[in-house]
């Protein structure tokens, strides 16, 4: 079961994005853009609500996840809760070469069975 998440009155909430075929091979629209927005400033240090408004996902969804695994792989740098992409990691050049891979396929959706 996934998390219940509850917003006060007068929260804009943002509607779940539907996966596209470019978004396919990272596993949600959510993760790829969060990448390119890491990969597009990478010496920038990030708040958490910056990121994920940047990557249009919504301040308390599931970027902290996303962070929390980016972080953990050393992708990313956590300094006083400010997110900073490692630019000598090792995964840096092949996600970039992915990213500009991905960005020439059609902004189509994935198609589902029964689609």
């Amino acid at each position: 079961m996934g998390r219940i998440k509850s917003f006060p009155d007068g929260v804009l909430l943002m509607p779940r994005a539907k996966a596209r075929v470019r978004d396919w091979v990272f596993g949600s629209p959510g993760k790829r853009r969060l990448l390119e927005v890491l990969l597009g400033d990478e010496g920038r240090p990030w708040s958490q609500t910056e990121l994920a408004l940047a990557a249009g996902m919504h301040p308390k969804g599931s970027a902290d996840e996303h962070l929390l695994a980016l972080a953990q792989i050393g992708l990313v740098d956590v300094v006083e809760s400010r997110y900073r992409l490692r630019a000598e990691h090792a995964l840096v050049d092949p996600l970039r070469a992915l990213l500009h891979a991905v960005a020439d396929l059609p902004d189509t959706p994935v198609r589902r069975p029964g689609d």
